[in-house]
């Protein structure tokens, strides 16, 4: 029986435990992601050093030494422990004792358990030590804002637990060695244990029953405590216990000074300052660039640009023959016979011929003939007579009658009489009467009355009441109610109403809603809103669901398509006059995202830094700027880090239908963390250097303050001046270069 709840509890323990722990590494997994695997000799020595060996606690030696003592403890009890597995699934006691009983292993097993025992007491002085230093001693970083409530009670309740594993530990150790002494059946002699000999004299008056409940109260205590611990762990900082291994084999090793560049901005300063790239593919980007030329132009590999019809009719095996790649390879792979690849060899491979190459000769090979090449000879070979080469000679050779020459002679050559050529003479020769021109004479000649000759004169002349001289006098003058004049009055007479006015209220005036109003509220999509709701994929919408990217397959299909779906084809216009042009290498990102305004934009290396703090406060103990009184503290950035990414694994939990890229409820890394507590940082890498098992809050400080600034354009206004300066002056003072080597001579 006692067998079968063992096996129980450890299975539900475990299996509890193991369910918990997905869902952290779920959490963790929400960054994006980031290759670490350089250095690999140098992590594995950090690990040897900071993890295990707790390097960089030692800068405080006291603390450091009570630390160690109950982390050795924790580490050597746990041979202990793999003896209590074992009586438990056997049903035996102290089966690692009876198989070396009476070898030169019994002596190593004594010691060992011996030197357990010594450890035990050691860390329990080191856990009253601990409890004192939080509750009477009140250590300042114990008491930072953030650690009030939750984090407070957390710190206590594990040294609690501490202290019932070492009491469980002793009771069950000296419980043995009385029943021993009693001679019960079940329990072997053994040797003296260092601390639990002298314990075990306490139980020697008690009766057999007595001792026996104490020894298995010890057993059984010391184990339930052990997977209450296991099980308390994923709730708790001090989860460190097995993630600071991770976390510090996955620390940075770059010198602490060093700042993760952003590859975007990488790529774009290289660009204007002359970084030549090799191409990977074909052109990425058409840019049109200025005479200026303010971007630098890559070099793209000519096989590659020249195979873009390929990626629309189909590679032809060719790279310098597009129009054999659309019609087929005639026989001729001479760039300068492409007319002849189309419509066959005329005979003639003259450049200027080319409209020989596709009508047949007509005898004449001028240069200024091409229209008699297409129409046949019309008898004139006047450059201006091109009119006559098309509809036939009018018998009128004046320029100016180019009109005649398509209606026929109206028996007018005067040059303003046009329209009387085309809709006859009204009888007006007047220039300005071109409308009676056309519908007739309304009777009046006003030049400003041109709408009353063409829908018939309202009566009212004003020149502002045109709309009432098509539509008659809806009895409103106002300039602005155009839309009711034609419409009828709609009740709303509000000039920003204009949508209202024609389709009805739609019950929401905004005035940047009109698309709304016509098809339905969906704010800003407006393509969404007439082929279909599918976020922003405008060419998706209308074509199909392709690649975003490759929206010229989207159109004509991918047929070993060069257009890759990591690279997108853009056109920009650089604002410059007389734009030409260019080709220019860009990754796909051409507008990325900067910095981090959640945990998705974080590396999974941030998140499991935050799962691993220790929440010691060394951190921020050693920050200038709250020491300073500033309201920055490293460590709470990290315990913010862990909560958010906590309520996100949360609520996807409870949105069966919500994902990492889908997620969306409107709160973020901010909704936690004040733009006060980032632009404090002074990125000295206080921090950095004082965590103890190499975690990096001022990274995460970089990167949201990135996001605030190239993002979202929020700095301080100091900042702001800065940038203006470095700006103009290539430098954050406001003074000239030029005036740079002015204090020599001051």
């Amino acid at each position: 029986m006692a067998q079968t709840i063992f096996a129980l509890l450890t299975i539900g323990s475990i299996g509890f435990f193991l369910f918990k722990a997905s869902k952290i590494r779920r959490n963790i997994l929400l960054g994006r992601d980031e290759k670490i695997s350089d250095n690999v000799g140098q992590r594995i020595k950090n690990v040897i050093l900071i993890a295990l060996g707790q390097k960089k606690m030692f800068k405080r030696w006291l603390p450091a030494t009570l630390h160690f003592t109950i982390y050795a403890a924790f580490l050597i009890t746990q041979i202990e422990l793999l003896e209590i597995f074992i009586d438990g699934f056997s049903g035996n006691h102290r089966l690692i004792w009876h198989s070396v009983e009476g070898t030169f292993f019994g002596g190593i097993y004594t010691f060992i358990i011996s030197f357990i025992e010594v450890l035990s007491v050691l860390a329990l002085v080191a856990t009253f030590a601990f409890l004192a230093r939080r509750n009477l001693l009140k250590i300042p970083r114990f008491h930072k804002p953030e650690m009030n409530g939750w984090p407070k009670l957390d710190g206590n309740i594990i040294l609690y637990l501490e202290i019932a594993l070492v009491l469980f530990i002793f009771m069950m150790n000296s419980g043995d060695l009385a029943l021993q002494a009693k001679g019960h059946a079940a329990y072997h002699h053994t040797d003296n244990f260092a601390i639990s000999q002298f314990i075990a004299l306490l139980w020697a008056d008690l009766d057999t029953s007595t001792i026996l409940l104490i020894e298995r109260i010890g057993w059984w205590g010391h184990i339930l405590t052990v997977f209450t611990f296991l099980n308390y762990l994923p709730f708790s900082k001090h989860l460190h216990i097995m993630l600071a291994f991770p976390n510090v084999y996955f620390a940075r090793v770059e010198p602490k000074g060093e700042m993760i560049h952003l590859d975007s901005v990488t790529e774009q300063v290289n660009e204007l300052f002359g970084e030549e790239e090799e191409p990977e593919s074909i052109v990425d980007v058409m840019v049109l660039k200025s005479e200026k030329n303010p971007f630098k132009t890559i070099a793209v590999d000519e096989s590659q640009k020249e195979e873009s019809l390929d990626d629309i009719f189909g590679d032809t095996g060719g790279s310098e023959e597009g129009l054999d790649d659309i019609f087929g390879d005639l026989g001729s792979a001479e760039k300068e016979e492409s007319l002849d690849d189309i419509f066959g060899d005329t005979g003639n491979s003259e450049e200027t011929e080319s409209l020989d190459d596709i009508f047949g000769d007509t005898g004449n090979s001028e240069e200024t003939e091409s229209l008699d090449d297409i129409f046949g000879d019309t008898g004139n070979s006047e450059e201006t007579e091109s009119l006559d080469d098309i509809f036939g000679d009018t018998g009128n050779s004046e320029e100016t009658e180019s009109l005649d020459d398509i209606f026929g002679d109206t028996g007018n050559s005067e040059e303003t009489e046009s329209l009387d050529d085309i809709f006859g003479d009204t009888g007006n020769s007047e220039e300005t009467e071109s409308l009676d021109d056309i519908f007739g004479d309304t009777g009046n000649s006003e030049e400003t009355e041109s709408l009353d000759d063409i829908f018939g004169d309202t009566g009212n002349s004003e020149e502002a009441e045109s709309l009432d001289d098509i539509f008659g006098d809806t009895g409103n003058s106002e300039e602005t109610e155009s839309l009711d004049d034609i419409f009828g009055d709609t009740g709303n007479s509000e000039e920003t109403e204009s949508v209202d006015d024609i389709f009805g209220d739609t019950g929401n005036s905004e005035e940047t809603e009109s698309v709304d109003d016509i098809f339905g509220n969906n704010e800003a999509e407006s393509v969404d809103d007439i082929f279909g709701n599918s976020q922003e994929e405008s060419v998706d919408d209308i074509f199909g669901n392709g690649k975003e990217e490759e929206s010229i397959d989207d159109l004509f299909g991918d047929d070993k398509a060069k257009v890759t779906e990591e690279k997108l084809v853009v056109t920009e216009f650089s604002g410059q006059a007389n734009p030409k042009s260019q080709i220019v290498e860009q990754e796909e990102d051409f507008m990325p995202k900067f910095g981090a305004g959640d945990v998705f934009d974080l590396s999974w290396k941030h998140i499991l830094s935050s799962y691993s703090c220790t929440e010691c406060g060394r951190c921020t103990d050693a920050c200038p700027a709250n020491i300073t009184g500033k309201k920055l503290s490293p460590r709470k950035i990290m315990m913010d880090v862990r909560d958010r990414a906590e309520e996100v694994g949360k609520t996807l939990d409870a949105n069966p239908n919500m994902t990492k890229e889908n997620y969306d409820e409107g709160k973020d890394l901010f909704s936690y963390i004040t733009e006060e507590e980032l632009h404090a940082c002074t990125t000295c890498n206080a921090c950095v250097e004082a965590c103890p098992v190499m975690i990096s809050p001022l990274d995460i400080i970089v990167e949201m303050r990135r996001h605030l600034v190239l993002d979202e354009a929020k700095a301080p206004d100091s900042w702001n001046v800065m940038f203006t300066n470095i700006e103009n002056n290539g430098a954050p003072w406001q003074f000239s270069s030029d005036d740079r080597d002015k204090w020599i001579t001051e």
